[in-house]
Formats: C-alpha cells, structure tokens, sequence
C-alpha cells in the first residue's frame, strides 16, 4: 500500500467512527425523548390518579351526608317513639296530654 492509500483508510476509519458516534448521539436522543414521554405519561396517570381519589373523597362525603340524614330521621323517630311511649304513660297515670303534643311538634320540627 502507497501512502495514499494508507490516508485513504484511515479516513475511512474515521469516517466511520464519526458514523458511530453520530448512531449514538441519535440514539441517545430517541431514550431521551422517550424518557420524557414516559415522564409525561407518568405525571399524567399521577392527575389521573389523584382525580380518582378527589372523586371517591367527593361520593364518600355524599354518602355521608346521607348518612347523617338518615342517622337524624332515626333519632328523630326514636325521640317519638320515647314521646309516644311517656304519652301512654301518662295517660294511663291521668297525666297532661296536651304537654305531650306539644312536645311532638317541637322534636319532629326538622330544623332541630
């Protein structure tokens, strides 16, 4: 081999190595934006996630709320059912049943 010949390849070898560090660099740039998409998708399902909570949190609170307002028809028909039975009482022992009756009216006044 002449020397221009020698040149010649090792151009070629250089050309080449640069070849495979261009390769590279893009390839390392397809991982990096493939890094930031799935960091993207990733903060994405995070929102999504926490959006899901936000909805159970709002249902259980609506639930609750039904809840309460069961939970207070029930006391409220307790409290009756216990007015009801001092009513009998009272009558059976010759007591004031217009007191009762008031009595009613305020406890089943909803406001309460």
């Amino acid at each position: 081999m002449d020397l221009v010949e020698e040149e010649e390849a090792a151009m070629a070898v250089e050309i080449m190595a640069a070849t495979e560090v261009a390769a590279m660099a893009v390839e390392i740039m397809a991982a990096t934006e493939v890094a930031a998409m799935a960091v993207e998708i990733m903060a994405a399902t995070e929102v999504a996630a926490m959006a899901v909570e936000i909805m159970d949190l709002i249902a259980l609170t609506l639930i609750n709320l039904l809840e309460q307002k069961v939970g207070r028809t029930e006391v409220m028909e307790i409290l009756l059912i216990t007015l009801n039975m001092k009513m009998v009482g009272s009558e059976e022992k010759g007591g004031y049943l217009m007191r009762a009756m008031l009595q009613t009216r305020q406890i089943s006044n909803p406001s309460l």
